[in-house]
């Protein structure tokens, strides 16, 4: 047997598990589910129905500094494989979850403790852990096989997924093979109501109620498929990655026991194969030693299967099978003649063809004679076949009443479900008749106070609408979601234009050519183009200020937000143009896990479409974060300039609180999201 086909079972009383979660932060949101996702990791590794980890061996890590938790890991580790030898250690399983960082080149990943300090790029050494660190001491625990899973943004940093641009050698280790919640560009998410994370929901989810397969242990490969599926289909902008070793392919690796392994639906599957084998005997000809054996073949089901109604299925069909043995001899009384006339009707058609054919063409005649000959053949074979004939009358009439049975019940099924499609098409006839008589646009001002100007570009029109300058006071938020601000700003904005929708695929490629190469949602004209970073917004539009002359620009924070509210026309909505998020916003709770096309919705109340929600908005703006190199003392608080660019709107990726027109958050300009997109301003 080659290596290769040598599956791996994890023993349970040789298995080291750590477990690392990080709930509070200085300077990031918090991570709720962390603790959670942590204790209910730890509880399962230690169900004897599932792992049956003992206790002791499954480390705990909630919270802290760096320094605290590289220690707490390092403490918990053998610190050589001898002394991994001597513990009897052979598995490892480590986990993280809580915020994930990547350096703006691409070149390193950490893990974010609580101090971590992400405006000060060049100081991660010292306020978060480095995954590559990480790697390094569980290398040197001696323990042989390795599995990591990470929770946290731009986990697929550790796997090195398309998108990177890391070396292939630097993330790679002998022995490991490494599972991540998204790939190296992706966000990783948690719904503030829920108790876990969602990787970590699905990747327990899976864990405890199998996958749908006829095997006792799932394998890491599995695993991860199962996992893959379920992650995409609760948040398709979660893509979860693995890296496989030479010493762990996954395929190799049998992790967990399969809670769905059915021992009884194998011996069933065994007792049917038998039973079609005791078929075919009938069909030889065998009757009265097969008829011997299924007696003894019934009582066999009857007593090894559980009760239930595939165990009276089974032992129907095994005596449906005797009964035929028996009746055998009546059943040959009244199939033979009929196959035997149906044979002499063809034979006598054949003779008449060759007097025929006598008469007209005598070269032919040796051949029809082969014909009747192997006719002749064929009759006796057929008459044989009759005597086998597994199929009885009475067989045939319980099969139709069956289905007659089946085609009732359908009958009724459509019938019901006729009713509920003809409720739904009334209520659809309804909404477009309210839809006919109220268009989306913003009732509260006339449209002829709003200037709009339209642009051309290579036969392809989009319009900018002008937003008047004005003063207007608004909130500023601690944290996405907050009821009530800290406090009020003033914006005060000259006159400026800003375009009707976020730039569309369309458009781009207008400009540019071809789609962008990192686009999510490709050939979708009406959508908003997305996976672009803020670099690549620039050369966009250097290339339309190029094609029309004009001073196109992203908006700054301020213009995005005064637009957003509506300008020197607005009533105040917590959503760009009502109060009502569904009306005009693409969310995480309408948008079926992917952008729509524009203004498909109702606009604010300047008629721009498609603020919130949809897709992120890059601004010009750099982002300001605290500066903690000053006084902690809240006279000393201080804000300075970081390399982030500002976006703005929430997407159809996020919840509802997140598409708030005061949500904001950054992004380095060179990152690519599927859900970030930009829009037009001009002066």
């Amino acid at each position: 047997m080659s290596k290769r086909n040598i599956k791996y079972k994890l023993r349970s009383d040789r298995t080291l598990a750590v477990l690392v979660g990080v709930k509070e932060y200085d300077n990031f949101s918090s991570i709720l589910p962390a603790f959670n996702n942590v204790q209910s990791f730890s509880d399962l590794l230690q169900d004897q129905d599932l792992f049956g980890i003992p206790p002791e061996r499954v480390i705990t890590i909630q919270g802290g500094e760096s320094k605290d938790i590289i220690e707490q890991i390092r403490r918990a580790l053998p610190e050589s494989r001898k002394e991994a030898r001597e513990k009897k250690l052979e598995n490892l399983i480590f986990y993280f979850t809580g915020h994930g960082i990547r350096t703006r080149d691409n070149k390193d990943y950490f893990l974010a403790s609580q101090e971590t300090d992400i405006f000060h790029v060049n100081n991660f050494q010292n306020t978060g852990i480095r995954y590559q660190g990480i790697m390094q001491m569980i290398a040197d625990s001696g323990i042989n096989k390795r599995i990591v899973i990470i929770d946290a943004c731009h986990s697929g940093m550790a796997v090195m997924g398309e998108e990177d641009e890391l070396e292939k050698e630097l993330f790679a280790h002998k022995g490991t093979f490494t599972l991540t919640s998204s790939n190296s560009t992706e966000k990783s998410y948690f719904n503030p109501d829920e108790d876990f994370s969602e990787f970590t929901r699905e990747f327990l989810g899976t864990l405890k109620e199998g996958i749908p397969s006829e095997v006792e242990m799932v394998d890491l490969a599995s695993l991860y498929k199962e996992l893959k599926r379920r992650v995409g289909l609760r948040n398709p902008g979660m893509r979860p990655q693995y890296r496989a070793s030479e010493e762990i392919t996954g395929e190799d690796f049998l992790f967990v026991k399969n809670s769905r392994f059915d021992v009884d639906l194998i011996k069933r599957q065994d007792f049917l194969r038998d039973l079609e084998e005791y078929r075919a005997e009938i069909r030889l000809g065998k009757v009265r030693r097969t008829q011997r054996l299924l007696k003894g073949f019934k009582d066999d089901a009857l007593n090894d299967l559980k009760d239930g109604p595939e165990k009276e299925k089974l032992l129907q069909a095994i005596e449906a099978e005797i009964e035929f043995c028996r009746q055998y001899p009546r059943y040959k009384e009244i199939i033979e003649p009929l196959i035997r006339e149906k044979v002499e009707d063809q034979v006598k058609d054949l003779e008449d063809r060759i007097s025929s054919l006598e008469e007209g063409n005598g070269s032919d005649f040796s051949k029809l004679e082969n014909q009747v000959d192997h006719l002749g053949a064929v009759r006796d074979q057929l008459l044989t076949e009759g005597e086998r004939k597994d199929t009885t009358i009475a067989e045939l009439k319980k099969r139709e009443s069956g289905l007659l049975r089946e085609v009732e019940a359908l009958n009724k099924e459509n019938a019901a479900q006729q009713e509920v499609i003809n409720s739904l098409k009334a209520e659809l006839d309804a909404k477009a008749q309210q839809n006919e008589s109220s268009p989306r646009k913003s009732s509260s001002i006339p449209s002829i106070l709003i200037l709009k100007k339209s642009f051309m570009v290579k036969e392809f029109d989009f319009e900018m609408v002008r937003v008047k300058g004005g003063t207007m006071n608004v909130p500023v938020f601690s944290h996405v979601g907050e009821k009530e601000p800290n406090e009020w700003r003033e914006l005060n904005l000259e006159t400026f234009f800003l375009a009707k929708y976020p730039v569309t695929q369309t458009l781009w490629k207008s400009v540019m050519g071809e789609l962008p190469e990192h686009l999510h949602f490709p050939n979708r004209d009406d959508c908003p183009v997305e996976g672009v970073s803020w670099e690549e917004a620039l050369d966009f539009i250097s290339g339309l200020n190029g094609l029309t002359g004009g001073e196109f620009r992203l908006p700054s924070e301020a213009e995005w937000e005064y637009a957003a509210r509506g300008g020197q026309f607005t009533n105040g909505f917590l959503y760009a143009g009502s109060h009502a998020v569904n009306e005009v916003a693409w969310t995480r709770n309408n948008s079926n896990g992917q952008p729509k096309p524009v203004g498909r919705l109702r606009p604010n109340e300047l008629e721009i479409y498609d603020l919130c929600g949809n897709v992120w908005e890059w601004c010009r703006d750099n982002w300001f974060g605290l500066n903690h190199d000053a006084e902690e003392s809240e006279e000393d608080i201080e804000y300075v300039e970081t390399d982030y660019r500002v976006v703005r709107g929430g997407s159809w990726n996020d919840p509802v609180e997140v598409c708030r027109i005061d949500s904001k958050t950054y992004w380095g300009p060179e990152f690519r999201l599927n859900n970030l997109g930009f829009r037009l301003a001009h002066s």
